[in-house]
């Protein structure tokens, strides 16, 4: 969930607190109820407390909030690997909120997820870049970004094909060429199957480069600190 709700009751030689800098409101019951937002990844929670006697007490919490999607239902083997790329930004679902883990990754899908992993700035598209990718298209701008940037290219008879379903082996060619990942040994009795959208996060996390982002992602000891308030 995004917002969570912390509550608690402090004693009568409390005078004030907050949480991560926001005062809390104690009542004339020495109760609080302190709404709180969580935002994807590692989430620092620092309550202090002053007492009558202007002495300073801190309680830390770590959450870790991670991103899902209303149709990654426990039946889905690789719901993890989906909800820790997410988390970190790697991957996306569609703008209805849902992933879709069992579609096979498209040529727009791998395009999307490029651009937005490399964090380019897209533009709004004032022109049809190709005959099947209409400027109306929620990811012209991807692949118009995409097509500038020399991550993807169309095809000899000017279209781009934004619907073809892609291999294994095409969206390791891709991401590599990219600079996403580096060059990965495939099996060779998958590489030219069509990849569904759970089985590109399966072999993103397993490649070493994000293997290593999820490991830090989930140790609970490192990486929670407190941003000061601008």
């Amino acid at each position: 969930t995004a917002n969570i709700r912390i509550i608690g009751k402090t004693s009568s030689v409390i005078k004030s607190a907050d949480i991560n800098g926001e005062s809390v409101i104690i009542d004339t019951q020495n109760n609080f109820a302190f709404p709180f937002s969580l935002r994807p990844g590692k989430n620092p929670i620092v309550m202090t407390v002053k007492s009558n006697n202007n002495q300073s007490l801190s309680y830390y919490l770590k959450v870790l909030r991670l991103k899902t999607y209303s149709d990654l239902t426990k039946d889905i083997k690789e719901r993890r690997e989906i909800q820790f790329l997410s988390t970190l930004g790697v991957l996306d679902g569609d703008p209805d909120k849902k992933y879709y883990p069992n579609r096979p990754v498209t040529r727009r899908y791998i395009t999307r997820t490029m651009v937005k992993i490399l964090d380019y700035a897209v533009e709004e598209v004032e022109y049809e870049l190709f005959p099947d990718v209409a400027i109306t298209d929620p990811d012209a701008k991807y692949i118009q970004t995409a097509i500038n940037t020399g991550l993807i290219f169309g095809y000899p008879d000017l279209t781009f094909k934004p619907d073809e379903p892609i291999t294994l082996a095409e969206a390791a060619y891709f991401l590599n060429t990219a600079g996403i990942i580096d060059e990965q040994p495939l099996d060779p009795l998958l590489e030219d199957e069509i990849i569904t959208r759970k089985e590109l996060a399966k072999f993103l996390a397993y490649t070493p480069s994000y293997e290593r982002k999820i490991e830090r992602l989930i140790d609970w000891s490192k990486g929670y600190k407190i941003k000061p308030k601008k």
